[in-house]
C-alpha cells in the first residue's frame, strides 16, 4: 500500500511547489496469501492499454518490494465465476470490440497513445511542431469524457449503457451486467 507525502508539509514556507514523495508503507496480500507486489492482480478480461506494467508498474521501480506469499485465510470461491463464464464474457467483449464504435475509438486512442509514448523525437521545424500540437489539441477538444453512471440529474442509474460516453467505464459495466444476467438468469 502506498501513500503520497506532500513535501510542502516539511517546508511550509516554500514559495514554489516542492513536489510529492510516494512511498510504500505496507504490503497488500490477497486471501490466497499471495502479495500483489510485482504481479498486481491479473485481469480475467483485459481491456486495451498503452501502459505496460513492466515499464510503468511497481515492478519497474528499482527498489520495488519482492513478491511473496503468506499463509492464506479460509475463504470459499464463488461457484458463479467459472472458467467457462469467464470465457463467455471474454467472447462477448471481443464481439463488442469488433462492432461497438465507442470501443473501436477507445482502442484506436490507445494505439495512438502507444505510438506517442514510443516516439522519442520531436520535430525542430516550428511549422511542423505547431501543426502537430494543433492536431493534438483538436483531438483533446473533440474527446468527450462522461464518467457518470447516471444518465440524468436525479442520480438514478442509466437504463441504457450504450449511451454512456466513457467506453472504458461502459464496457466494465457491460461485463458486470452480463455476469449478473448470467447468474440471475
Amino acid at each position: 500500500m502506498q501513500t503520497i507525502f506532500d513535501l510542502k508539509r516539511v517546508i511550509p514556507k516554500a514559495n514554489e511547489p516542492l513536489g510529492d514523495l510516494k512511498f510504500t508503507f505496507q504490503k497488500f496480500y490477497r486471501v490466497t496469501g499471495s502479495s500483489t507486489q510485482h504481479k498486481g492482480v491479473s485481469p480475467d478480461i483485459a481491456m486495451p492499454s498503452a501502459w505496460e506494467a513492466s515499464k510503468y508498474g511497481e515492478s519497474a521501480s528499482e527498489n520495488a518490494l519482492p513478491w511473496d506469499v503468506i499463509k492464506p485465510v479460509m475463504f470459499q470461491k464463488s461457484g458463479n465465476i467459472t472458467p467457462k463464464a469467464i470465457a463467455q464474457l471474454n467472447q462477448s467483449f471481443k464481439e463488442r470490440m469488433k462492432s461497438d464504435a465507442g470501443l473501436k475509438k477507445y482502442a484506436a486512442d490507445v494505439e495512438d497513445l502507444k505510438r506517442n509514448l514510443a516516439q522519442t523525437t520531436v520535430s525542430l521545424n516550428e511549422a511542423v511542431r505547431k501543426r502537430e500540437m494543433e492536431e493534438s489539441e483538436k483531438k483533446k477538444a473533440n474527446a468527450k469524457l462522461d464518467t457518470k453512471i447516471s444518465a440524468n440529474n436525479d442520480g438514478m442509474p442509466a437504463n441504457n449503457l450504450e449511451k454512456m460516453e466513457d467506453a472504458f467505464l461502459r464496457e466494465g459495466l457491460m461485463i458486470l451486467s452480463e455476469l449478473l444476467t448470467r447468474r440471475i438468469g
